[in-house]
């Protein structure tokens, strides 16, 4: 049987000089009978530790705040007239029970029969208190304007109203726990082991996961009958809490392109937060995320908060929604934001953000329900903003449709576009999922086939693959033909045939040349495949001028130019989609005569969103002249440069996929006269805040 070791009434770490008279004054309950380590009973006698037998909840609060004043007298600092106190528990669990350390516990201790004059006023805002009459701020303006100390215990410092914060003597903010904190706790729960403490602090997990355990954790691990019981229970309890390893890691999002670079510095700044080495404002506050569905803006999330080892609190408005009318809608609201500060660090991710009404936008009968809505998400963002280590991360499709206010820089700093997957990157999703099941000429083939297409879509066909190798019988082994049957539903042999790819390769040939000519340099990537082609990574316009817009609208065109011009007919792939050529080359032309004051108009405005050339035929002549002579000078261009143009677009045919080096390539080789690519090619230093590039189709 090992030695027993009593604790000592000594505190393991710096508490204030009244914790043991606090804890007497708890420790009223009955103690319930000693359990040992390692032994079930034990007949020596040993003297109970004060606050053994005390709530536990009430435990942990006291221990806080009596560390938080471990240097302090608070007989001087809390109770000197005059004295205005704020302490900060970021735990909502932790609001009453601070309540009850101080009132029952440490301020009898420190004013014990109430042997100090006039007293003092404790109060205690709870979230949902500011309801409820009389008002928290009622109550707080009526004591401040007595000669009586004033303790607050809240959630946040931000809910003391801004008028009143002048006037704090002493602000505390409650530690997290610890292994330190922790060992305190386990001294006075369970005072009697056989277990060192220089052991116990050896087991414990590492205080980065200790802190974010919430109180009710810890109380629940607090019940275990002995010391070391406790601490395996804590064990299991911080391996739940750590992000779900089934989460991908940052280095296997395949896709991410420059995005990559600050999300991965993002996870080593968020590291060197928790290791003390970086401050809170050092780390940028919230990260706007969009792009097309599938495009992985969620797993990213997922792999950043793995990467950076933190808790991920999901939430999205239809969630919230769900909960019921406006007020319970709210209330899931403010519970997902309160849950992400309680287990700071942490990541508070916001799917579908595009739901959340533009104010500016809002009208109808539903107009004050959006406009709460958004102040209410405002709110607590800028509520998010005055506690550290809560990241805010939102994701959407159309950035187009957010609130200016919601999205300014301070509550999201970085606006990062998730664009559709190039050939390299669908190549490396194919070998990822497929573990060398295939070879790597299948591979090359089906990553032509899949141009176009976003990461989730490979996904899906990937799995269908799988389930159709499957049907054969477990076991059955994946072969090409798997592949190829699953992705001639991607694929339709209509989009296989030469001359459609041909005409697809001409066109983007012709946005190339344009770009070129206009001084933007080479795009980042140009590609084609079954469902369409595209040009990525182009350096965006520099200037708002109307020669600068007028160059837009001639690359805008060109792809339709150079159809003309190589194939003597034009087809329908400029137009259809919103986000297609003559849908960006018309809302640009809109714009110019209508809001811009640079068309014939003059120097009148109407809101972009209000414009109908359908409904306004003076706007719709006026755009279609502008757009017919973008043509014509595209026309012009193309005619002059018609052998580079289908230099690039056989190369384009043969590899389906073009980077800046090969295009600089092929006009080195041809000898372009007139072009004028740029030399420090633009498109390597892209812009990740730009909120949108330019992506011709």
């Amino acid at each position: 049987m090992g030695k027993l070791i009593t604790t000592t009434t000594q505190p393991s770490m710096p508490m204030s000089k009244y914790l043991h008279d606090a804890l007497r004054l708890l420790d009223a309950g009955q103690h319930p009978p000693f359990v040992l380590d390692e032994c079930d009973d034990d007949p020596s006698p040993c003297a109970r530790f004060p606050g053994s037998a005390a709530d536990r909840l009430t435990l942990t609060a006291l221990l806080r705040i009596c560390h938080a004043l471990a240097d302090e007298d608070p007989a001087t600092s809390l109770l000197a007239p005059g004295a205005f106190t704020v302490i900060e528990a970021s735990e909502t669990s932790l609001l009453a029970a601070c309540e009850v350390a101080l009132r029952n516990g440490l301020l009898r201790a420190v004013n014990p029969d109430g042997q100090r004059p006039g007293g003092y006023t404790l109060l205690r805002h709870a979230p949902a208190q500011h309801k409820s009459p009389p008002t928290f701020e009622d109550l707080l303006s009526h004591a401040i304007a007595q000669p009586a100390p004033v303790v607050v215990v809240t959630q946040t410092v931000t809910a003391v109203p801004r008028q009143f914060r002048a006037a704090m003597t002493r602000h505390l903010k409650l530690p997290k726990l610890s292994k330190a904190l922790l060992l305190e706790h386990l001294r006075i729960v369970h005072p009697c082991s056989r277990t060192s403490d220089e052991d116990l602090l050896a087991d414990m997990p590492e205080d980065a996961r200790l802190g974010r355990l919430s109180p009710m954790q810890l109380v629940s691990a607090l019940r275990q009958p002995c010391r070391t019981a406790v601490v395996r229970k804590l064990r299991e309890i911080a391996h739940h809490n750590v992000t779900d390893l089934t989460f991908p890691r940052l280095n296997r999002i395949r896709g991410l392109s420059a995005t990559r670079v600050l999300l991965e510095q993002t996870a080593r700044d968020l590291h060197s937060y928790q290791a003390g080495r970086v401050a809170w404002q050092d780390v940028p506050r919230g990260l706007l995320f969009y792009g097309p569905p599938g495009t992985g803006k969620t797993a990213a999330v997922r792999a950043l908060a793995r990467d950076a080892d933190l808790h991920l609190q999901s939430c999205s408005l239809a969630r919230w929604q769900s909960a019921g009318h406006l007020g319970d809608m709210l209330k899931a609201m403010r519970a997902d934001f309160a849950t992400a500060r309680e287990n700071a660090p942490s990541i508070l991710f916001i799917d579908e953000i595009d739901s959340i009404a533009d104010r500016a936008q809002t009208t109808g009968h539903n107009a004050t329900y959006d406009v709460t809505v958004t102040n209410a998400v405002i709110e607590q963002l800028d509520g998010i903003e005055q506690n550290e280590g809560v990241i805010v991360i939102g994701a959407c499709n159309a950035p187009d449709r957010l609130d200016a206010a919601l999205i300014r820089s301070g509550r999201f700093d970085h606006h990062l576009e998730f664009s559709l997957p190039d050939r390299r990157a669908i190549h490396s999703m194919l070998v990822d999922a497929l573990e060398g099941s295939l070879d790597d000429v299948v591979l090359a083939r089906a990553s032509d086939r899949l141009i176009g297409q976003t990461g989730a879509d490979v996904a899906a066909v990937v799995r269908a693959a799988q389930a159709l190798a499957r049907s054969r019988g477990i076991g059955s082994k994946l072969v090409a033909k798997d592949l190829d049957a699953v992705l001639a539903k991607y694929a339709p042999a209509q989009w296989a045939q030469e001359e459609t790819l041909w005409r697809c390769a001409v066109h983007e040939a012709g946005h190339v040349l344009a770009l070129t000519d206009a001084g933007r340099g080479f795009p980042k990537r140009v590609e084609i495949g079954p469902g369409g082609g595209r040009v990525t990574g182009a350096a965006p316009c520099a200037e708002d001028t109307l020669a600068a817009f007028e160059a837009e609208l001639l690359i805008l065109m060109a792809g339709r130019a150079a159809e003309f011009v190589v194939l003597g007919c034009v087809s329908a792939g400029s137009g259809g989609a919103a986000g297609s050529d003559l849908a960006r080359a018309t809302e640009l032309a809109t714009a110019i005569d209508g809001a811009l004051g640079l068309g014939q108009a003059g120097l009148v405005w109407t809101d972009p969103a209000k414009l109908c050339i359908m409904k306004d035929k003076r706007l719709r002549r006026a755009v279609q002249r502008r757009l017919v002579r973008a043509e014509t000078a595209a026309i012009t261009l193309i005619e002059k440069h018609k052998d580079q143009i289908e230099r690039i677009a056989k190369a384009l045919l043969a590899q389906r996929s073009l980077d800046r080096h090969d295009l600089a390539k092929l006009f080195e080789a041809g000898s372009t006269a007139g072009t004028k690519a740029s030399a420090d090619d633009k498109a390597d230093a892209d812009d990740l805040t730009v909120k949108r590039p330019t992506r011709l189709h």
